[in-house]
């Protein structure tokens, strides 16, 4: 069972919040523990739209980041002009790069956008661990960005995968498991629904059509 709290309604958007409950009880989530997989949704501008963005993948393509202690975690392609079909075996011939932002940048960054959060609790002993993954993955890209490669998606399911949050797979697994957005987020919300955590969707800029 969940309860559905609509919030203030902001200019270019509206804001929901999902609780969800068993017995009537609300699970407990700290700040300190837990890490938000921020999903943002794939979209297509309509005509006279002030946001004209063009998005790689359209209404299939989106983003996915990692919030962990107020900084935001991403991996991204350096050059939109020049995505690898396949993934390039040397490092020197990546077009990736991991992506840190203070999540004060990331809301300014994202306030048109349409966003599904999901907030997955995690042990203290693995946050630690997973902060120093991700500093790693920006000194020394672990693999290129491409096509039939990891992409953010496959990226960020194999990081938190890799802390026990789920089952560990393959790295192609990974890529063909999270091929895309829309398909991870959904197998997630209902992992989240299942396992009583906390889900919010803000809503994007009206005049773009999203997924």
């Amino acid at each position: 069972m969940f309860f559905l709290i609509l919030f203030g309604v902001p200019a270019a958007y509206f804001n929901f919040e999902y609780f969800l409950c068993t017995n009537g009880k609300y699970r407990s989530i700290t700040t300190e523990d837990t890490i938000v997989l921020h999903f943002i949704h794939g979209s297509i501008p309509k005509k006279n739209c002030e946001d004209q963005r063009i998005r790689v993948g359209g209404l299939l393509g989106g983003h996915v980041e990692i919030e962990v202690d107020g900084l935001v975690y991403g991996f991204e392609f350096k050059n939109k002009a020049d995505i690898h079909l396949f993934p390039r075996m040397h490092r020197n011939n990546f077009n990736s790069k991991f992506t840190i932002k203070k999540k004060e940048d990331w809301l300014k960054e994202t306030e048109s956008d349409k966003i599904t959060s999901i907030f997955i609790p995690i042990e203290r002993d693995k946050k630690i661990p997973l902060i120093n993954t991700l500093a790693s993955y920006q000194k020394e890209i672990p693999y290129d960005y491409s096509f039939f490669g990891m992409r953010c998606t496959s990226a960020a399911y194999e990081i938190i995968s890799e802390l026990g949050v789920f089952p560990k797979k393959s790295r192609v697994r990974y890529i063909v498991t999270a091929f895309y957005p829309r398909q991870l987020r959904k197998k997630l919300i209902k992992w989240a629904k299942n396992n009583t955590l906390h889900v919010r969707l803000k809503e994007g800029i009206k005049c773009r059509t999203w997924d």
